[in-house]
């Protein structure tokens, strides 16, 4: 094979064929992102307010948010990004770089592991502390844990054994900051959990709950908690992480479960959709409004509103 000189952040070099291929492939993806900058410190592809570190190697090049804890390579940022699975990104970069275009596979995020998953009534500790890197942490973003607005919960029985999802969640005024984290049966440990399928919110409840009984999805825990507060008898759950997890959530949890409402935030018809096709029985209700507008923002400009009864008066799908 021949050699071509390669020119690099570190100046010029002789570097194989391929392995140019592979670092200008990269190079392209953090480009589109806006993620390649002079300074080497582009915006977190995860959607925080932090950026990132971007460090080219020999064959490839890496990424990572310190604030989010997680990296990788630049697929995973196209991934984190668009918010898309492995296959369905691998399937948009074909189309939109050709099918010549190899970029490095992902490298520090690891295959989630499939599991079985069952509720449990079972309880774990609050998320008082987050171990990160080995150490606990009492404070993420310079902010004590117990000052989030939400610290949730969601247990589950992973292969036998008690395990959780959380979420912590600040609202600082101008921007929601959330970390995900997970239980391993000792402690909580930053990152969420690498399994599939993951559990949602509430599933204990479900699991008990008789098949009538009215469960709501919405997107999101802030959606989640003020659902909840609006329908005091109805079980609200959400998947762990919002829209992006949607994919993962294990809505067969719901099977038996005859009276389903969905309620999408507006410019989120995927999320509606993927429910209900795993879930057919489920209704969906859109909302009207502008888009990014939520249930929370409806029950605020609609107080007073019987939101149950409008939800048991729907036909297959309504809007509200």
């Amino acid at each position: 094979m021949g050699r071509m000189k390669e020119k690099s952040l570190y100046g010029e070099k002789e570097e194989p064929q391929r392995i140019a291929g592979y670092f200008h492939a990269d190079r392209r993806i953090l480009e589109d992102l806006g993620m390649w900058v002079p300074t080497m410190d582009g915006p977190c592809p995860n959607g925080c307010s932090s950026s990132c570190s971007v460090t080219p190697k020999r064959d490839k090049i890496l990424w990572y948010c310190h604030r989010c804890g997680v990296g990788g390579s630049p697929i995973d940022a196209y991934m984190h990004h668009h918010e898309l699975e492995f296959p369905a990104a691998m399937t948009e970069l074909k189309r939109r770089y050709g099918i010549g275009y190899v970029p490095t596979p992902p490298s520090i995020v690891p295959e989630r592991r499939q599991v079985k998953l069952e509720p449990t009534d079972r309880e774990v500790p609050p998320i008082d502390e987050i171990y990160v890197n080995g150490r606990p942490r009492t404070t993420l973003y310079s902010r004590s844990l117990h000052t989030a607005t939400f610290r949730d919960v969601a247990p589950a029985l992973v292969d036998g054994k008690l395990r959780a999802m959380g979420v912590v969640r600040f609202d600082t005024g101008r921007k929601k900051q959330i970390s995900q984290c997970h239980y391993d049966g000792t402690k909580w440990v930053s990152k969420a959990l690498r399994v599939e399928p993951r559990p949602i919110y509430r599933m204990f409840d479900i699991s008990v709950a008789p098949p009538e009984k009215l469960v709501v999805i919405v997107e999101g825990e802030k959606c989640m908690h003020a659902a909840q507060a609006a329908l005091p008898d109805a079980i609200v759950t959400t998947s762990v992480g919002g829209c992006k997890a949607v994919r993962l959530a294990h809505w067969e949890c719901l099977q038996g479960t005859t009276n389903i409402v969905v309620i999408p935030d507006i410019g989120s018809p995927d999320y509606a959709a993927h429910i209900q096709h795993r879930l057919p029985q489920a209704r969906v209700f859109n909302l009207t409004g502008a888009n990014g507008y939520d249930i929370a923002d409806w029950l605020k400009d609609n107080n007073g509103l019987e939101l149950a009864e409008m939800l048991s008066n729907g036909e297959k799908n309504g809007s509200l």
